[in-house]
């Protein structure tokens, strides 16, 4: 049996389009999360409307989209435990509003109310400690 190359290169396109059909996916419902950070000793957790991570070093960016019901408000807390370095968080609603922005966080437990879906940023400068938000 002979391949022709006209069928080759509309299954090389067919994958390339299901791979980023899933990647886009995946990104846009919080499945994945987007990250550019150094990770030593992470141990994580990443759940349709919570994230965690505790962790010898982190270092840089990661973002992640938590779920929540649209219809009720809801109270989420936001855990962060700092050792050494510094950490900043900021979380988004759908809409790109602020609900909590804070640099240079220290050891500190918040209370956010949220509506719907939420867009947590965290940014890190060689932070040894864990977060959670729940």
């Amino acid at each position: 049996m002979r391949i022709k190359p006209k069928s080759v290169k509309g299954s090389i396109l067919l994958i390339l389009a299901i791979v980023i059909f899933v990647t886009v996916v995946t990104y846009s419902t919080g499945i994945a999360n987007s990250r550019s950070a150094w990770k030593i000793g992470y141990v994580g957790n990443n759940g349709w409307d919570t994230w965690s991570g505790h962790y010898t070093l982190l270092d840089g960016k990661m973002q992640r989209t938590l779920h929540f019901d649209n219809s009720n408000s809801k109270d989420i807390a936001l855990v962060v435990k700092t050792e050494s370095g510094k950490m900043s968080v900021e979380i988004k609603d759908k809409t790109g509003n602020v609900l909590f922005s804070q640099s240079d966080i220290g050891t500190i437990s918040r209370s956010i109310s949220v509506n719907g879906n939420i867009v947590v940023t965290i940014t890190a400068d060689k932070h040894k400690g864990s977060f959670a938000i729940n």
